[in-house]
């Protein structure tokens, strides 16, 4: 508690809290506070080590600039630096809502659906904001990425039996990481740093892992996350972002990233969260099916949704 509290006296408000508590929920190694004011006002402190400010202080700046691009995030309220106790902090305004892990499954498939539409279209936005310059080219740096993962997993023994069909995928469709944009990306977007409130969609959290690099990239964790906890909303969020339906070519990045995430999924759970290496296995499993053993660009989940009685009628009444 010691550390809140110091940043609470760094604030520009002098307002006297009434409540103060910590949210543990999420993998995030920062702290995290909603703190309460008299007349219903609550904010969100992030507390980062002294030597993350760089990274923080640039979330931050981000931040400000979506506010101008009418992107629903927490509002940059200030920016606090302790060195004495080697700490800094975000201070941001509170957004009501639930994370859509634990409320989009409460909601009809209706409204699952239409709230993809609002998080695809906020997606868009982001992506607006565009790298200037950039020491390497997206294909180098993700391909990089993805070989360095592929090599740790050898590395410790790690066995699937699809991942020379991975190997080869990847392999033959790299041509299409050429002369990619370098965009935005909030490289972490899916339900659980998504949030809604009254069945709409209220706002996007948890900017942390953000990097630069080809839009296409953030549905990586569609793949992942985002169907397995809602088809209607995973269909939903596709919709909104292309404002309808999706060029064929998308599906070729769509499977590309999906196959390119599978080894680090496979060695940053057996690293971070060994706990949960059998629900780790049924996710990658559900990619390899989806894509018919990366047979089929398009998932089978986006095939058959069209047939659901939600997509019939909301679909193209929405566009």
């Amino acid at each position: 508690m010691k550390r809140i509290h110091s940043v609470l006296k760094k604030l520009s408000s002098h307002q006297k809290p009434i409540e103060i508590l910590q949210i543990t929920k999420g993998f995030s190694f920062e702290e995290k506070w909603k703190v309460s004011f008299h007349k219903n006002e609550s904010i969100f402190i992030k507390i980062y080590q002294l030597e993350k400010k760089e990274i923080a202080y640039g979330i931050y700046i981000h931040l400000q600039s979506f506010l101008n691009l009418h992107v629903p995030i927490q509002i940059p309220i200030q920016f606090i630096e302790i060195p004495e106790e080697s700490i800094c902090a975000q201070v941001m305004s509170w957004v009501e809502g639930k994370d859509g892990e634990e409320l989009l499954p409460t909601f009809s498939s209706e409204e699952q659906y239409l709230c993809g539409i609002q998080a695809g279209k906020a997606l868009k936005m982001i992506h607006t904001v565009v790298q200037k310059e950039s020491s390497e080219t997206w294909k180098t740096y993700r391909l990089n990425k993805y070989k360095r993962y592929m090599t740790l997993l050898k590395e410790a023994g790690y066995s699937y039996p699809y991942i020379e069909k991975i190997e080869e995928f990847v392999e033959i469709s790299s041509h299409y990481l050429d002369n990619r944009p370098m965009h935005f990306l909030h490289d972490d977007f899916h339900p659980s740093n998504l949030l809604f409130h009254n069945q709409n969609f209220t706002g996007v959290i948890d900017f942390d892992r953000f990097e630069w690099g080809d839009p296409y990239h953030d549905f990586h964790k569609t793949a992942l996350f985002s169907r397995r906890i809602s088809i209607p909303f995973s269909v939903g969020q596709i919709h909104g972002y292309f404002n309808g339906e999706p060029e064929n070519e998308f599906w070729m990045y769509y499977a590309l990233y999906a196959a390119m995430i599978i080894p680090s999924d496979i060695v940053w759970t057996h690293k971070v969260i060994p706990d949960k290496i059998n629900e780790m296995w049924d996710r990658i499993n559900q990619i390899v099916n989806d894509h018919q053993g990366f047979t089929s660009p398009m998932p089978t989940w986006y095939k058959e949704s069209k047939m659901e009685h939600w997509y019939i009628r909301k679909a193209e009444a929405t566009w």
